[in-house]
C-alpha cells in the first residue's frame, strides 16, 4: 500500500489530481491486526442533503440500506501508514460526524480524512529517532498522549504514566514487565481528587514501603521496612496526634486535647489534667499502691510503735492526687 509521503511527491509533480468530497463517518472502530492498530475509518459519501438524512436515520436504527451501502468507502486513512507504529498525530472522527475526504487520482487506497467536524479521540506520539545503522532499542524512548473528552492519558516510554479525568489525577512511575502481555508494575503513585491526595511507594513485589494520605480531616503517614518488618505510622487530625512504632512489640504515642498517652503492648502511661495513670496488663498503679497502704495500716504491733496511720493516710491522699 502506497505511503502518503510518496503520494505527496506525486501531487507535487502534478501526476495526480486530488478530489475532496463531504462524507459521514459510519464506523470509527480501530481494528488491531497482528498486534498493530489499523488507523482507518469507514465513511459514506454525501451527494445531496437527503443522503445525509438517510444515513443518519440508518445509523440511528441500526438497519443497513442497500442503496446507501453503494456510497460506502472503507479503509479511509487517518495517518500515512495505517498499520505501522503509533508515531505521529492521529485524529479519530466521531461516528455520525461530518468529514471531508480527499482522494488522489480516484484511487480508493489513496483516500484520507482531511478535515473534521467532531472528534472522538486524539493520539499523539513522538519517538526518539533511531540513527541509521542502529537496531531498534528494546526499551524505546517516546512520549505518547491519548486525549478524549473525558480522559487524558500521558506516557513517557514504559516508565511513567499519568491519567487525568474530571474526578482524579493519577501519576505512576512504573517498572516495565519482562512479559509484554503483563501490565507494568507500579513502583510509586500520586493520586489526587477533590478531597484527597495520596502518595504510595512500593517495591516490585507490591509490598508497601511508604504510604501518605492527606484529606480535609486528617493526615496519615506509614513507613515500613521490608527487611525487618518494622513500621512507623503517624495520624494527625485537629484533635488527635498518634504515633505508632511496630516490631516485635507495639509502641504508640497519642496526644489529644485532654491526654498524652504512651503505650508499649499492654503497658500504658497516660497524663491528663486529672493526674497520671500508669497501668500494665490491666493492673493500675494507683489502685495497687492504695492497696499496699491499706494493708500496711492494718498491721497491729503488740509491743513497740505501730504504723503511723495518719501519715499513711496522708500519703494515700497524695497518691490519689498524683495518680489518676
Amino acid at each position: 500500500m502506497s505511503e502518503i509521503a510518496d503520494i505527496i511527491k506525486q501531487i507535487a509533480s502534478k501526476k495526480d489530481r486530488v478530489n475532496t468530497f463531504p462524507a459521514i463517518v459510519t464506523n470509527n472502530t480501530i481494528e488491531v491486526v497482528d498486534g498493530n492498530p489499523e488507523y482507518e475509518v469507514t465513511v459514506r459519501k454525501i451527494i445531496t442533503d437527503a443522503d445525509y438524512d438517510l444515513i443518519k436515520k440508518e445509523l440511528d436504527s441500526g438497519k443497513a440500506d442497500e442503496d446507501l451501502a453503494k456510497l460506502e468507502m472503507k479503509y479511509v486513512r487517518l495517518k500515512a501508514a495505517i498499520n505501522t507504529n503509533d508515531e505521529g498525530l492521529i485524529i479519530v472522527p466521531r461516528k455520525g460526524s461530518w468529514v471531508l475526504v480527499s482522494i488522489i487520482d480516484s484511487v480508493s487506497t489513496k483516500a484520507f480524512v482531511s478535515q473534521y467536524s467532531e472528534i472522538d479521540n486524539i493520539l499523539m506520539r513522538v519517538n526518539t529517532p533511531v540513527k541509521e545503522g542502529e537496531d531498534e532499542p528494546e526499551d524505546p524512548e517516546y512520549i505518547e498522549i491519548k486525549l478524549k473528552a473525558s480522559l487524558l492519558e500521558l506516557y513517557v516510554g514504559k516508565k511513567f504514566k499519568a491519567n487525568i479525568d474530571k474526578d482524579n489525577m493519577v501519576f505512576n512511575y512504573l517498572a516495565p514487565s519482562e512479559n509484554e502481555d503483563e501490565e507494568p508494575k507500579v513502583l510509586s503513585e500520586i493520586k489526587a481528587t477533590k478531597d484527597t491526595v495520596a502518595v504510595l511507594v512500593q517495591d516490585e513485589e507490591a509490598k508497601i514501603l511508604s504510604d501518605i494520605k492527606v484529606t480535609k480531616e486528617a493526615v496519615d503517614i506509614l513507613v515500613e521496612d521490608k527487611d525487618t518488618e518494622m513500621s512507623k505510622s503517624v495520624h494527625i487530625d485537629p484533635l488527635d496526634l498518634t504515633i505508632t512504632h511496630t516490631d516485635s512489640s507495639a509502641v504508640a504515642t497519642k496526644i489529644d486535647e485532654a491526654n498524652f498517652e504512651i503505650a508499649v503492648d499492654d503497658a500504658k502511661v497516660v497524663l491528663t489534667t486529672d493526674g497520671l495513670e500508669v497501668s500494665n496488663g490491666g493492673k493500675n498503679l494507683k489502685e495497687t499502691l492504695a492497696k499496699v497502704i491499706d494493708e500496711i495500716m492494718k498491721i497491729v504491733v503488740v509491743q513497740g510503735t505501730g504504723p503511723a496511720v495518719g501519715a499513711l493516710q496522708g500519703l494515700k491522699t497524695d497518691i490519689e492526687k498524683i495518680l489518676n
